[in-house]
Protein backbone atom coordinates (compact mmCIF):
# COMPACT_ATOMS: atom_id res chain seq x y z
CA UNK A 1 0.00 0.00 0.00
CA UNK A 2 1.42 3.03 -0.17
CA UNK A 3 -0.17 6.78 0.51
CA UNK A 4 -1.86 7.15 -2.83
CA UNK A 5 -3.60 3.64 -2.68
CA UNK A 6 -5.02 4.16 0.97
CA UNK A 7 -8.66 2.53 1.53
CA UNK A 8 -11.61 4.83 2.25
CA UNK A 9 -11.96 4.20 6.12
CA UNK A 10 -15.61 3.52 6.68
CA UNK A 11 -18.18 5.10 8.67
CA UNK A 12 -18.98 8.60 10.09
CA UNK A 13 -16.10 10.57 11.20
CA UNK A 14 -14.66 10.72 14.98
CA UNK A 15 -15.14 13.45 16.32
CA UNK A 16 -11.75 15.20 17.41
CA UNK A 17 -11.25 18.39 19.45
CA UNK A 18 -10.14 21.44 18.07
CA UNK A 19 -7.94 22.50 20.65
CA UNK A 20 -4.30 23.35 20.88
CA UNK A 21 -3.97 19.57 22.49
CA UNK A 22 -6.01 17.44 19.84
CA UNK A 23 -7.78 14.32 21.03
CA UNK A 24 -9.72 12.07 19.50
CA UNK A 25 -13.48 11.66 21.11
CA UNK A 26 -15.55 9.50 19.93
CA UNK A 27 -14.80 5.79 18.30
CA UNK A 28 -11.98 5.42 20.08
CA UNK A 29 -9.56 2.78 19.56
CA UNK A 30 -9.99 -0.44 22.02
CA UNK A 31 -6.96 -0.68 23.96
CA UNK A 32 -5.65 -4.26 22.65
CA UNK A 33 -5.46 -2.55 18.99
CA UNK A 34 -3.56 0.16 20.97
CA UNK A 35 -1.32 -2.09 22.15
CA UNK A 36 -0.44 -3.86 19.87
CA UNK A 37 0.27 -1.00 17.32
CA UNK A 38 2.79 0.15 19.78
CA UNK A 39 4.21 -3.31 20.14
CA UNK A 40 4.92 -3.19 16.55
CA UNK A 41 6.11 0.31 16.78
CA UNK A 42 8.71 -0.51 18.73
CA UNK A 43 10.13 -3.02 16.99
CA UNK A 44 11.17 -1.21 14.02
CA UNK A 45 15.09 -0.59 13.76
CA UNK A 46 16.26 2.22 15.91
CA UNK A 47 12.76 3.09 16.98
CA UNK A 48 12.58 4.06 20.58
CA UNK A 49 9.22 3.75 22.92
CA UNK A 50 9.64 6.91 25.69
CA UNK A 51 7.44 9.64 27.53
CA UNK A 52 5.90 12.20 24.53
CA UNK A 53 7.89 15.00 24.68
CA UNK A 54 4.92 17.69 24.17
CA UNK A 55 1.57 15.60 24.58
CA UNK A 56 -0.70 14.39 27.15
CA UNK A 57 0.74 12.59 30.21
CA UNK A 58 0.64 9.28 29.36
CA UNK A 59 1.29 9.38 25.44
CA UNK A 60 4.05 7.18 24.31
CA UNK A 61 6.40 8.69 21.68
CA UNK A 62 7.93 6.97 19.25
CA UNK A 63 12.12 8.34 18.86
CA UNK A 64 14.48 7.19 15.81
CA UNK A 65 17.91 6.63 17.46
CA UNK A 66 19.85 10.15 16.65
CA UNK A 67 22.15 8.75 14.88
CA UNK A 68 19.23 7.15 11.84
CA UNK A 69 17.16 10.29 12.20
CA UNK A 70 17.77 11.76 8.81
CA UNK A 71 14.87 13.08 7.50
CA UNK A 72 13.73 16.63 7.30
CA UNK A 73 12.80 18.76 10.08
CA UNK A 74 9.55 18.53 8.98
CA UNK A 75 9.50 14.20 9.70
CA UNK A 76 9.83 15.41 13.87
CA UNK A 77 7.54 16.41 16.54
CA UNK A 78 10.10 17.20 18.67
CA UNK A 79 13.89 16.20 18.71
CA UNK A 80 13.76 12.13 16.86
CA UNK A 81 9.95 12.00 18.33
CA UNK A 82 8.48 11.29 15.04
CA UNK A 83 4.76 10.15 15.90
CA UNK A 84 3.17 9.77 19.43
CA UNK A 85 0.11 7.56 20.85
CA UNK A 86 -2.41 9.33 22.75
CA UNK A 87 -3.32 7.94 26.44
CA UNK A 88 -5.60 4.83 25.85
CA UNK A 89 -8.70 7.01 27.10
CA UNK A 90 -8.04 8.62 23.27
CA UNK A 91 -6.08 6.02 21.30
CA UNK A 92 -5.25 8.28 18.29
CA UNK A 93 -2.03 9.38 16.97
CA UNK A 94 -0.20 12.15 15.88
CA UNK A 95 2.36 11.33 12.67
CA UNK A 96 4.60 13.64 11.19
CA UNK A 97 3.86 12.41 7.15
CA UNK A 98 4.85 13.86 4.03
CA UNK A 99 1.99 16.71 2.97
CA UNK A 100 0.96 14.45 0.10
CA UNK A 101 0.51 11.81 2.36
CA UNK A 102 -1.32 14.02 4.74
CA UNK A 103 -3.12 15.30 2.45
CA UNK A 104 -4.57 11.60 1.03
CA UNK A 105 -4.69 10.50 4.75
CA UNK A 106 -7.35 13.29 4.81
CA UNK A 107 -9.21 13.09 2.02
CA UNK A 108 -9.50 9.06 2.45
CA UNK A 109 -10.61 10.05 5.85
CA UNK A 110 -8.10 8.48 8.17
CA UNK A 111 -7.43 11.61 10.04
CA UNK A 112 -7.32 15.26 9.69
CA UNK A 113 -4.00 18.29 10.16
CA UNK A 114 -3.60 19.58 13.57
CA UNK A 115 -4.63 23.17 14.42
CA UNK A 116 -1.22 24.06 14.14
CA UNK A 117 0.54 23.12 10.88
CA UNK A 118 2.66 20.15 12.84
CA UNK A 119 1.76 16.84 13.28
CA UNK A 120 -1.33 15.15 11.69
CA UNK A 121 -3.95 13.76 13.45
CA UNK A 122 -4.39 10.22 13.07
CA UNK A 123 -7.36 8.72 14.35
CA UNK A 124 -7.17 5.49 15.73
CA UNK A 125 -8.25 1.95 14.62
CA UNK A 126 -11.38 0.17 15.67
CA UNK A 127 -10.54 -3.17 14.61
CA UNK A 128 -7.95 -5.53 12.32
CA UNK A 129 -8.38 -3.94 9.25
CA UNK A 130 -8.31 -0.67 10.31
CA UNK A 131 -4.87 -1.49 12.34
CA UNK A 132 -3.36 -2.39 8.93
CA UNK A 133 -4.26 0.94 7.16
CA UNK A 134 -2.68 2.73 10.80
CA UNK A 135 0.45 0.64 10.94
CA UNK A 136 1.24 0.94 7.37
CA UNK A 137 0.61 5.00 8.06
CA UNK A 138 3.21 5.00 10.66
CA UNK A 139 5.00 3.35 8.79
CA UNK A 140 5.54 5.99 6.15
CA UNK A 141 6.03 8.37 9.02
CA UNK A 142 9.05 6.16 10.27
CA UNK A 143 10.43 5.75 7.01
CA UNK A 144 10.07 9.92 6.38
CA UNK A 145 11.92 10.35 9.75
CA UNK A 146 14.45 7.84 8.36
CA UNK A 147 14.75 10.07 5.09
CA UNK A 148 13.91 7.95 3.01
CA UNK A 149 11.12 8.94 1.41
CA UNK A 150 10.41 12.00 -0.92
CA UNK A 151 7.80 14.53 0.90
CA UNK A 152 6.60 15.96 -2.85
CA UNK A 153 6.10 12.69 -3.71
CA UNK A 154 3.14 10.41 -2.25
CA UNK A 155 3.83 7.14 -4.22
CA UNK A 156 7.37 6.48 -3.43
CA UNK A 157 6.46 5.21 0.10
CA UNK A 158 5.83 1.75 -0.18
CA UNK A 159 4.53 0.46 3.13
CA UNK A 160 3.44 -3.38 1.81
CA UNK A 161 7.15 -4.64 3.19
Amino acid sequence: MTSGSLPRREGPTPLASDERRQEQLTQNAPRWLQERLLLLAGGLRGVLVRPAIACAPGSDGLHLAPKLARGPLSAFIALTEFTHLHPSYDGSLHVMLPSACAAAASKAGWGKPSVSSGPFLLFGPRDEAELGVVWALVKISYRYALGLSDPDDPGVTDVAE
